[in-house]
């Protein structure tokens, strides 16, 4: 499929089914980041890596209302064993950036947005065959 294709649901509600929860092992963590893994009970090589990383807003003369923009963000990294027993890493980073001034149901409102552009299947192709089409 290809991006024209895409139709987003504004307004939708998320809803993840099937599958296997799991929970997290903390590694590391400080006022700004935290590290974990997700504990999906396979050997630790094959654990996928999460870090969650945040940026206060700061004075900032030139921004429209006198600060500098909230920043989340997290990257998760997933191990991949390779055919000659070596291991490579691919990976997604998620970031939003906000005014301070940005209410929480605005928020949750934008999450849900990106959420259906990375598991929505008009993307196949963006994401399989890095196909701009």
């Amino acid at each position: 499929m290809s991006i024209e294709t895409l139709s987003v649901n504004v307004n939708g509600t998320p809803a993840f089914t099937g599958g296997t929860a799991t929970g997290v092992l903390k590694l590391s963590s400080s006022n700004q980041s935290k590290r974990v893994t997700l504990d999906d009970g396979s050997q630790f090589l094959t654990q996928a890596d999460l870090v969650f990383s945040k940026s206060d807003p700061k004075k900032a003369a030139s921004a429209p209302n006198g600060y500098s923009q909230c920043r989340n963000r997290v990257s998760l990294t997933f191990p991949h064993a390779l055919d000659n027993g070596k291991y490579t890493e691919s990976g997604w980073v998620i970031e939003h950036r906000s005014d301070i001034e940005l209410t929480d149901a605005e928020r949750l409102t934008q999450r849900i947005t990106v959420a259906q552009l990375i598991v929505n299947s008009a993307l196949d192709d963006f994401y399989n065959k890095r196909s701009v089409e």
